[in-house]
């Protein structure tokens, strides 16, 4: 696993810890600039991670969180929003999973359409999952809801965890 992350590094290693996972299993790479690439510099980036997969062998590649890391200035911007997405279609085809994690918009939204920013954020991904409290009122709850769909028939649509 690759953990693309706008996390500190410490915070990641002592969750690691935690779980039992060590550095052989996830290679973390840690956002250390303050800025978002450039179109450019996301390029090398999503090539590098491209190349790992390769090399190491890599099952998953984590961006946690997609927007901290897109050269868009504008979310809600389609064409940029696509634009920048496309490169990463690089990492599934060198074999690879890629799990992006991308905020939901403060309105909220119907099912499935809850993400923030342009709907290029919905159509590009083989499965959409949203996170939920399975009880919203209830802060001691740590059960979560997950909604699924995609372009897979076997998608579970609901799933408590």
């Amino acid at each position: 696993t690759i953990l693309l992350s706008e996390e500190h590094s410490d915070l990641w290693r002592r969750r690691a810890s935690d779980l039992g996972i060590d550095d052989e299993q996830v290679m973390l790479c840690q956002r250390e600039a303050r800025y978002k690439p450039d179109t450019m510099e996301w390029r090398l980036i999503v090539d590098h991670l491209g190349q790992q997969v390769k090399q190491r062998g890599v099952a998953l590649v984590v961006i946690d969180t997609l927007s901290a890391f897109l050269p868009v200035d504008d979310e809600n911007d389609s064409a940029q929003a696509s634009k920048a997405l496309a490169p990463l279609r690089a990492i599934s085809d060198a074999g690879a999973a890629l799990l992006l994690v991308h905020h939901a918009r403060k309105s909220g939204g119907q099912e499935m359409t809850g993400a923030r920013g342009s709907s290029a954020f919905l159509s590009f991904p083989d499965i959409l999952i949203e996170l939920k409290r399975a009880n919203p009122d209830d802060h001691h709850d740590r059960r979560r809801v997950l909604t699924a769909c995609g372009r897979y028939a076997d998608i579970p649509p609901e799933s408590v965890i």
